[in-house]
């Protein structure tokens, strides 16, 4: 009983070269997809009541930065 479980152990530990190649490319393709959305999403703010936290509607300012530099 207790060897089937190292087998069992022993086949969750081991990560084919072709498993940690899809992961490496679905890793790098979500980050390339986060950086093209920072050009394509405005950045910008609300303002929020002090008291409440709520956002103050018509408040809305465009944000200053256009996008992520590929580098960062």
């Amino acid at each position: 009983m207790e060897n089937a479980r190292k087998k069992k152990e022993q086949a969750f530990a081991k990560i084919n070269a072709n498993s940690f190649l899809v992961i490496v490319i679905l890793l790098v393709s979500v980050m390339i997809l986060t950086g093209v959305l920072t050009y394509i999403i405005p950045q910008g703010s609300y303002l929020r009541d002090p008291v409440t936290g709520m956002i103050v509607n018509g408040t809305y300012v465009k944000g200053e930065i256009e996008g992520i530099a590929i580098w960062r």
